[in-house]
């Protein structure tokens, strides 16, 4: 199973967040990393841009990516379950009804 989800979804969603957003990731990868050690599936975090270019980052068994600056986590998501060859494998996790919606069509 691959796991991907919102990142600044859920990273918004946790209670008593720092005022710093970087904290508040690291917080979450945290989370993450202790939740799903040990699993084997395949976990992906995507964040809304951070550049101009896509960025892969890796946190322990992690993939993180950042968006382009002009792309949101929404689209690349949307993007990687419709060019899925086996989308029933994927597990998008978003408390974003609308992105929830458009991938249960892939």
């Amino acid at each position: 199973m691959h796991y991907i989800i919102d990142g600044y979804n859920l990273t918004f969603n946790i209670p008593n967040k720092s005022s710093i957003l970087e904290d508040n990731r690291k917080e979450v990868l945290n989370g993450l990393k202790t939740v799903f050690s040990g699993s084997e599936c395949d976990l992906t975090i995507v964040f809304d841009g951070k550049g101009s270019d896509i960025s892969f980052e890796s946190f322990h068994l992690i993939q993180v990516i950042f968006t382009p600056e002009k792309m949101s986590a929404d689209d690349y998501i949307l993007e990687v379950v419709s060019v899925s060859l086996h989308p029933s494998r994927i597990t998008v996790v978003s408390s974003d009804k609308n992105l929830n919606r458009q991938c249960k069509y892939y």
